[in-house]
């Protein structure tokens, strides 16, 4: 790298970004670039420190075997449990590691359906590489996720739920679900809008986390969601006070 290309600001960002890179895998190439960064350039600080090492879910070694099939561009084979507890086998052709939405995804060309799909890390088991190499080229990551991106905004995926969230919860709401005030009212509640993917799961738990400090109003069909989940609960635990005595 040209020291007169890159100023003594611009290395520091770029160790500080490479700093944190590390954080998140044991990758050794991450390591390497690293050292040979801060032996070029001088010392030098951003005030800002990136440790995403909360961002590492489960083995390392998965990431790094995903990470190596990207590269080689060979097929892998796994096990996968989706939502609504079904688990079959797979086998795609990966594009890229994404952590997105709170979560690591892997970015696919599924063959079967010839389509890109993403699948959660957490959910794939039983994974492998084979000897099959890619079937086609394919864009790179980012703009395939860009078109994704603006076929899902053309289907208006995500769905807008309002809530009155008194003053334990407003900051919770904001921090966990990127809620937006909408109203405040003099006794001290407000009016908070999400927006939610509803095929998933996690949103609804830090809902239900808030107890009686979260309130939905609409849609009326999330609002429902929300009641019945809550009875599921307290069924079981009703169950569970019978059962004992």
């Amino acid at each position: 790298m040209n020291n007169q290309l890159v100023s003594e600001e611009e290395y520091a960002y770029i160790t500080t970004a490479i700093s944190g890179l590390k954080t998140v895998t044991n990758n050794p190439v991450a390591d390497d670039i690293y050292e040979k960064i801060t032996a070029i350039s001088r010392k030098s600080n951003t005030g800002m420190i990136l440790d995403f090492s909360a961002l590492r879910e489960g083995d390392d070694k998965l990431l790094l075997m995903l990470q190596s099939a990207v590269k080689n561009k060979q097929v892998i084979r796994f096990t996968y449990t989706n939502n609504g507890g079904e688990t079959r086998e797979h086998c795609v052709e990966p594009i890229a590691v994404i952590y997105k939405w709170y979560a690591w995804y892997m970015l696919e060309y599924n063959t079967s359906k010839q389509d890109y799909r993403t699948y959660k890390l957490v959910r794939m088991e039983k994974v492998f590489i084979t000897e099959d190499r890619f079937s086609r080229e394919h864009k790179s990551a980012q703009d395939i996720l860009n078109d994704r991106d603006h076929s899902y905004h053309r289907k208006n995926v995500s769905t807008k739920v309002r809530m009155r969230c008194r003053d334990n919860a407003i900051h919770r709401i904001k921090e966990y679900l990127n809620g937006q005030l909408i109203e405040a009212f003099e006794d001290g509640t407000v009016i908070m809008e999400i927006h939610i993917v509803e095929n998933e799961q996690w949103w609804i738990g830090v809902v239900l986390s808030q107890g009686k400090e979260v309130e939905v109003i609409e849609p009326e069909h999330i609002k429902e969601r929300i009641i019945n989940s809550a009875k599921d609960i307290l069924f079981l635990y009703e169950n569970y006070d019978i059962e004992m005595s």
